[in-house]
Parts: structure tokens; C-alpha cells; sequence
């Protein structure tokens, strides 16, 4: 299949190009997706807004599965990666695991949103996206996605609200939301195996601004190092589900999908 993006992707305009790639996923999802019985439409629906977001400044997504993206071997990533004419078309590619998972708050709030992506990140390989801004509408927010660590997460700032029980600080137009110390929640989602998993707690970190690669359609979102979702999903190895790619903006034909 890489021998013959090495030899199919010269001449391609971008607009063929990016379905060229986007095939990548369809050729991976015949192969290795399993499939989750859906038991109804509305859930159907609201998994399609999901999936369909793109999160951080990536052109082209390759997945197993349009609904519930299935996990696949990292040398996949590994491939595209060092492939030479690909990367004369590309200026960023990234691995990632992203699922549909359901966010409760625990002691506080006690409010659930059933429909949250969770993305799992390298942040050195994600650079290209964008970063994780701290939120300065909120106080007690200047978090370092560096320093997390297992059952620490950093979310968007419309899950924030439904699911954080700030603190208040100053009175009138002084007056701010502070994130407290303690906020935890809890996931609920489908394991590598498709089993029902809860884990019983989360921690917040921080809020990310809607800029970077916090920019979203929703806010509904949980961010997390690649590596403990990968253990929390009980991958085999280090599989992913999910690669990111951003086109070279030196490329006309990039040029040209970037006007589209």
C-alpha cells in the first residue's frame, strides 16, 4: 500500500490528494474494524458530530471507522512518517487515540455529558497543531500539559462548565471563576476490546482556550497524554486509532485545499 503512495501521489492535485489520503483510512478500516452495534439513532447522530470534529490545525485524519475509530498498529504512523514523497506534501503528521466517552462529575456538580471526545496527544509529535492555551477567563488555570501525569486531563471550556464547580473570587465586575483545587470527574467508554469500562476518577488540571489546538466545534473535550490512554484502553502495545496530518503550506496544491 506505501509503494504505491510513493509512486501514486506525484501530480496529484490537492483536492485528489486529500481523498487519496483520506482513502488510507477507509483501506485501514476495511481491513481491521470490528464494528459497535449502535442502538439508536440519536446516539448515531451525535457519534457523527463527534468523529467528524477536527481538533488543531489538521488538514486530512486518517481512522478506522466513520463512527467509533478502531485501534491499529503504530507502525502505521511509523510508515507514513519516513515515507520521502509523502513528507515533500506534509509539514506535520501525528499519531493519536481518540473515542466517544461519557464524563460524569463526581462530588460536585453530579451533572453527566454522555457525547465528549477524549484525545490522547504526544505533545512533542503534536506540535504542529497547535498548543493547549490556558483559559484566563478562569482563575487558579495556568496549567503545563507537560506535568501531567496518570488520571490528569486538561478540557475544554464548555465541558468545564457543565462538569467543574468553580470557585468565586471577588465580588461585581472583579468577580472570577477559580478552579479548584480538587475537581474530579468520571469516564465511562469502550476499551480497545469494546468492553464497558468506568474509571473511577479523573483529575482536572486545567481549561484550554478555544485557540491552538483547543479550537472546537463543541468544548465537550478531555485532553490526555497518548501514553495513559493507551494503557487506560487496554491497547495491544502501543496502537493507535487516529492520525493527524497537516499539509505544507509551501505547496500550491495545499495552497489551493487551505482557500477551499
Amino acid at each position: 500500500m506505501f509503494y504505491a503512495i510513493k509512486h501514486a501521489i506525484r501530480g496529484l492535485s490537492r483536492r485528489k490528494f486529500k481523498n487519496f489520503i483520506n482513502m488510507i483510512g477507509i483501506v485501514i478500516g476495511v481491513s481491521l474494524l470490528a464494528g459497535v452495534q449502535i442502538a439508536t439513532d440519536s446516539l448515531v447522530n451525535a457519534m457523527k458530530v463527534t468523529v467528524s470534529l477536527r481538533y488543531g490545525n489538521a488538514d486530512i485524519t486518517i481512522q478506522n471507522g466513520e463512527y467509533v475509530p478502531e485501534f491499529f498498529n503504530y507502525s502505521v504512523y511509523e510508515t507514513l512518517v519516513v515515507d520521502a514523497n509523502l513528507s515533500n506534501y506534509i509539514d506535520g503528521i501525528a499519531p493519536r487515540i481518540t473515542s466517544q466517552v461519557s464524563i460524569t462529575s463526581v462530588f460536585t456538580t453530579k451533572q453527566t455529558e454522555p457525547f465528549v471526545t477524549v484525545i490522547g496527544i504526544n505533545e512533542t509529535l503534536d506540535q504542529p497543531f497547535g498548543s493547549l492555551t490556558p483559559d484566563e477567563t478562569y482563575g487558579n488555570n495556568d496549567f503545563n500539559f507537560t506535568n501531567l501525569g496518570d488520571r490528569e486531563c486538561i478540557i475544554g471550556h464548555l465541558l468545564a462548565e457543565t462538569v467543574v464547580d468553580f470557585d468565586v473570587e471577588g465580588e461585581g465586575r472583579d468577580e472570577q471563576l477559580v478552579l479548584p483545587l480538587v475537581s474530579p470527574i468520571e469516564m465511562s467508554f469502550l476499551d480497545a476490546q469494546n468492553n464497558f469500562r468506568t474509571l473511577e476518577t479523573l483529575r482536572v488540571k486545567g481549561v484550554a482556550k478555544a485557540e491552538g489546538k483547543g479550537i472546537l466545534n463543541t468544548g465537550y473535550v478531555v485532553f490526555m497524554k497518548i501514553e495513559y490512554l493507551q494503557d487506560l484502553f487496554n491497547t495491544t502495545g502501543n496502537d493507535i486509532n487516529n492520525i493527524v496530518v497537516s499539509t505544507t503550506e509551501e505547496n500550491e496544491n495545499a495552497i489551493y485545499v487551505k482557500e477551499l
